[in-house]
């Protein structure tokens, strides 16, 4: 995908000695695709690649083209110059597919910035090849990849006349400084062509010079040791010439070996009269006259009124003549040109570089400055602490076509008390979840320099919208005490920082981190599959198979191409903070439905019941990763499974079969710790209560759900299952273990005419299926409900004894009524939720009977009364309570043909025909129920209503549904 004419070969064959071989060479021109094979299996299987559409571009250095892969090759051209090409290694199948692009939309993994006054030579470790080192220019940046990308990623900086050192570039922070020697030209200030106002001068650029000891004046000559001298930090000036050359790798170090400084050639001075000029030992008692500071444009001693100056200003100022010290000017003087002293450095800069790996995004960088000036601008705000954000510098190759980013402010604060709330609905269509966030604070900013999001959620409850759902929350924070108020807690915390950018294919964000409380989930089997058949997990598509099917080579290439060109991420900091989940989970007792079974079967993945197993998962971190969002995707739950793998013993510590042993060991110790801190007795005896009626419901109900799987009566589990989950409290959890008690006996004597139901049903293989039942069923379905009324009063028990801080929220409201006119989604209503739930109590949790709707009838003191309407009955109702003794009139949809409204002496009445009773002589018999109305505008509405329902009912008499085989769920 390269606008560039390629060229790819074998390593081998890009070797001096096999450069003339046509052989071990393709051709790729720009957007094309070909087939590769390695010409030789016995050699390194590296591939190299270089451009040949320019000139005297080199080979690149060999990589790897055996694993999925994403990096830079660097090629070099005549004059040593990097270029890129980005370099995409895909798997589609059992081919690899390598996908070269040009570097410009993406950003280079390295950037080199040398910031000092020196250029510097640099070359990957470890290479010997001349052309792959090169030098960066003072004040330039340049991007860079590896060279040879097999090699390990070090840098090697080398600085004239000083240091080298190498460098891990994967180590982010300060490496090892480069020094290099930095002498002076001691020079005659006056000779200077910059500065030259003397025009009697005859000689230009003149400098100190050693000559047999004594020091002269002379022209300055580039490189020559005599004329450079050296600062001591004691204030000596040490002559180069005439010591023994420093050791390159020992730049700051002192000299070895005698030093010969600048010294004058008396053994003292003469008042009045100078003195010449020469190089002595460095000797400590003569410091006096070894010692020199420069000050006011004049080389002084350290003692006395004393400066180095020639003879004369006209005859001193010249080649070869002699540098004397005399007399300095009078005070407030001016300084004559035969005193005007200065110096002039050999290199630019201090003589010491740092040198720091840094990240500027995506862009690792190695940086170096002079530790005594910068020349680039920082701006770090007080968000950015452990951030470096640069100004573009001059040649910075990386931003070249990168644009400013446009000039916008946006400042945002939003404060939700109430919070917001999140239905999830299904295409059935049924309400699965509800998800409420309460106390919501957000703050935006953006601006020119990058945008900041601050999210805090005090509250979070997902609830578990399933009629007849046992465990109501599915998410929850979880409290820790009596005194923790959820309200006032952060149960989620966002805070993401991005960076602005304008030129690349890439988001970049300086961190993006997630915290979240202690939170407890309680996973109903049902609600599982469906949320995972609400994703599309799992499922797939007939026609979609087909067509991937007569998919070619060329079409998964451009898929592959593609991907390659999907935008990236880059995060300098990705983290989601460890948390704690208690986690629950409750298989279906009653089965699953048939689109759900399948669904299961189709993920293979087992499921137990376990209880209030404490899973900590641990941080997720990643840092300065560069990558797509399928990749963080995947490596985000790579590591959540992992945890949860990890942990598995805690979860099968708290599984039912076993009676949840590690739930009782924590209801004890956390009774004991009361009873130790703070001598609470009840709160022991509570924990023990708790642990033990626990434990004893697990085991009891384990028992209980294994043999219902034994008779395989499906009727029969269905309805002890809806009777299991109405215990929601102390009270319900007692009458449903004496229902399920009913239940189980009942359905023992049942079981005895079994043989014949089946035969009725099925011939021969129903009487065996039958046969089966009967005689599994007599012994399990009443020793199945003894252990339904042992759980249940057990579960009494415990939630008697439960702690507050172990009480689950209930719903933040009643499921939504999902079914509208004409088969649509009707917004929220409290009043219909409320009358939907009515139903199904009034049903005794037939949820398969839908609510349609309900109406004020007519009003009064006395004498009030509702209609609610379904898709199977019709009730009218003194009052909406679940009582069945509010039940006045109870119609079903089959019992009558239409409903009519009409107006008799001023009253208006909808009236109903019941369908005529085939086994009575007389018609007289056929009654009409008329029901008398407040107005006529809601007898009309009622009538309309009804026969609405009526409608529906029996177009679903006229179509087909799917037969559910019993045997499948077990």
């Amino acid at each position: 995908m390269s606008e560039h004419k390629l060229a790819v070969a074998q390593r081998h064959f890009t070797n001096k000695e096999a450069i003339h071989n046509p052989d071990g060479h393709l051709t790729a021109l720009p957007n094309c695709k070909m087939p590769f094979h390695w010409p030789r299996q016995d050699l390194d299987q590296l591939l190299c690649v270089k451009l040949l559409n320019i000139e005297d571009c080199n080979w690149s250095g060999g990589f790897r083209i055996d694993a999925v892969n994403s990096f830079h090759v660097n090629m070099r051209d005549g004059r040593k110059n990097s270029i890129l090409l980005k370099v995409e290694v895909l798997l589609q199948g059992q081919t690899f597919n390598i996908i070269f692009s040009d570097a410009e939309e993406t950003p280079p993994p390295f950037r080199i910035d040398n910031m000092s006054e020196v250029p510097l030579l640099y070359f990957q470790t470890k290479t010997t090849e001349e052309r792959l080192r090169t030098y960066v220019r003072p004040q330039t940046s340049l991007a860079y990849a590896w060279d040879e990308p097999t090699l390990d990623p070090y840098m090697t900086l080398s600085v004239a006349n000083g240091t080298t050192a190498t460098y891990n570039l994967d180590l982010l922070g300060e490496g090892e400084q480069l020094s290099y020697q930095n002498y002076l030209y001691i020079c005659a200030t006056a000779t200077l062509r910059r500065g030259n106002e003397y025009s009697d001068v005859k000689y230009t650029d003149l400098v100190l010079d050693c000559e047999h000891n004594y020091v002269k004046f002379r022209k300055k000559e580039a490189g020559k040791r005599s004329q450079l001298w050296r600062m001591t930090s004691s204030g000596m000036l040490e002559h180069e010439g005439t010591g023994q050359p420093m050791d390159p790798s020992k730049a700051s170090g002192s000299r070895p070996g005698q030093r010969f400084v600048l010294d004058i050639a008396d053994i003292a001075y003469q008042p009045g009269k100078p003195v010449a000029l020469a190089l002595k030992k460095a000797d400590e008692r003569r410091a006096a006259k070894q010692t020199w500071r420069f000050v006011n444009g004049m080389l002084c001693c350290s003692t006395g009124n004393f400066c180095v100056q020639a003879v004369s200003d006209v005859d001193g100022l010249q080649d070869g003549a002699i540098a004397i010290l005399g007399p300095g000017p009078p005070e407030g003087c001016t300084v004559p040109p035969r005193m005007q002293m200065s110096y002039q450095k050999l290199h630019p800069g201090s003589g010491c570089l740092t040198v720091r790996i840094q990240m500027d995004g995506p862009v690792r960088v190695l940086q170096i400055n002079d530790v005594k000036q910068r020349h680039i601008k920082k701006m770090v705000s007080k968000d950015d602490e452990d951030w470096e954000i640069y100004e573009e510098s001059l040649n910075h190759k990386t931003n070249e076509k990168r644009k400013k980013p446009t000039q916008k402010f946006i400042e945002l604060d939003v404060n939700l008390k109430g919070g917001v709330g999140i239905s999830l609905v299904n295409k059935v269509p049924e309400e699965l979840l509800y998800i409420t966030l309460k106390n919501i604070t957000l703050s935006y900013r953006s601006n020119q320099r990058g945008t900041t999001l601050e999210m805090n959620v005090s509250n979070i409850q997902a609830d578990n919208q399933l009629f007849g759902a046992s465990r109501t929350a599915m998410l929850y924070v979880t409290p820790t005490s009596k005194r923790d108020v959820v309200e006032n807690t952060q149960a989620l915390l966002i805070s993401a920082h991005k960076l602005p950018n304008v030129g690349w294919n890439a988001e970049i964000f300086k961190h993006l981190i997630i915290s979240m409380k202690k939170l407890t989930v309680q996973l109903e089997e049902e609600l599982l599959w469906k949320l995972v058949q609400f994703a599309g997990i799992g499922q797939s598509d007939t026609s979609l198979e087909k067509l991937e099917e007569g998919i070619d080579d060329l079409q998964k290439t451009l898929s592959s191409v593609a991907s390659v060109k999907t935008k990236r991420y880059y995060f300098g900091t990705l983290r989601v903070n460890q948390t704690c989940i208690t986690l629950s989970m409750l298989k279906a007792s009653g089965g699953l439905p048939p689109d759900l079974a399948s669904l299961k079967k189709t993920m293979g993945i087992p499921l137990i019941n376990f209880e209030d197993a404490d899973v900590d998962i641990a941080r997720f971190n990643e840092s300065h990763t560069f990558e797509s969002k399928e990749f963080f995707m995947n490596e985000l739950k790579k590591h959540y499974k992992d945890e949860l793998t990890g942990q598995a013993i805690k979860i099968l510590g708290s599984v039912d079969f076993l009676g949840n042993p590690l739930g009782l060991v924590n209801d004890v110790a956390e009774g004991l710790s009361g009873l130790i801190e703070e001598g609470n007795v009840g709160g022991l005896a509570k924990g023990i209560f708790h642990g033990f009626s626990n434990s004893t419901a697990k085991v009891t109900g384990a028992l209980s759900e294994g043999l219902s799987t034994v008779h395989m009566d499906s009727k029969h589990n269905t309805k002890r299952q809806q009777i299991r989950s109405r215990g929601t409290s102390s009270g319900s959890q007692f009458m449903s273990g004496l229902k399920g008690l009913g239940h189980g006996l009942y359905g023992g004597v049942k079981s005895i005419v079994k043989p014949f139901e089946g035969a009725v049903e099925g011939g021969i293989e129903g009487f065996g299926k039958g046969l089966y039942q009967g005689v599994t069923g007599i012994v399990t379905k009443p020793v199945a409900g003894v252990l339904d009324f042992a759980s249940g009063m057990s579960n009494a028990v415990r939630d008697a004894s439960r702690r507050s801080s172990h009480m689950q929220p209930s719903r933040v409201r009643n499921p939504r009524c999902c079914h509208g006119p004409g088969g649509l989604l009707p917004p929220y209503s409290l009043s219909q939720a409320e009358s939907q739930a009515l139903l199904y109590r009034l049903n005794d949790h037939c949820y398969e009977e839908v609510f349609i709707a309900t109406e004020l009838v007519r009003g009064g003191a006395t004498d009030t009364l509702y209609v609610m309407i379904t898709n199977h009955q019709v009730f009218f109702l003194r009052s909406l309570d679940h009582h069945k003794e509010n039940i006045i009139l109870n119609i079903k949809h089959g019992d009558y043909i239409q409903c009519r409204n009409f107006e008799r002496e001023g009253r208006f009445y909808v009236e109903i025909f019941r369908k005529e009773d085939k086994s009575s002589i007389s018609h007289a018999s056929n009654k009409k129920p008329q029901i008398r109305c407040n107005t006529k505008s809601t007898a009309q509405k009622v009538a309309q209503q009804i026969n609405y329902a009526k409608n529906l009912f029996d177009e679903k008499k006229l179509s087909l549904s799917v037969i559910q085989d019993e045997d499948e769920q077990f």
